[in-house]
């Protein structure tokens, strides 16, 4: 046999082994299947963040219902909180602090609109924040947390005030 025979009949081998490995390989399901192009790699599975609580939780309003049922900002540079606690409600509405009671059922929040209030003044826009602050709490029917959010809702479902979790 001449080398270049004896060559020829190497390269036949180490293919034919090259084929074997591959084909045995496919046969158990391990071939590694190549991405198409312009199909992203799939998401890395990421820990969730747990939702906060209702409860024994410090919310921060960032918005509350007016007259007219649009979600109004709280005024810059007054801090509107609430937290639940055993069946007692309390917080601040950017000028007094304020208690009342509740009862939850599920997602069935109701709020008791006889809040005991302290009686400091602020400015009028003040003032008038704490009033339909109030005034919307009162009318809750309902709550969702959802994305780190409370929302406060009425009979209708509709949102009566948002917050998130004081920092």
């Amino acid at each position: 046999m001449t080398a270049f025979g004896r060559v020829a009949r190497w390269m036949l081998i180490g293919v034919s082994i090259t084929v074997l490995v591959l084909v045995s390989g496919c046969a158990k399901g391990d071939a590694v299947k190549p991405v198409e192009p312009g199909v992203s790699k799939p998401p890395v599975n990421k820990p969730v963040a747990a939702q906060p609580k209702l409860e024994a939780t410090d919310w921060e309003c960032t918005g509350y219902a007016n007259a007219d049922e649009a979600l109004v900002e709280v005024i810059s540079g007054t801090a509107v909180t609430t937290r639940f606690e055993d069946g007692v409600v309390h917080g601040s509405t950017g000028v007094n602090t304020y208690e009342g009671g509740y009862t939850i059922d599920g997602t069935r929040l109701e709020i008791d609109p006889a809040f005991q209030v302290t009686e400091r003044g602020g400015s009028p826009e003040a003032m008038d924040q704490e009033s339909a602050f109030l005034a919307v709490i009162g009318r809750t029917k309902g709550y969702s947390i959802e994305g780190g959010v409370l929302t406060l809702t009425d009979a209708a479902g509709l949102r009566l005030a948002t917050f998130e979790v004081a920092k």
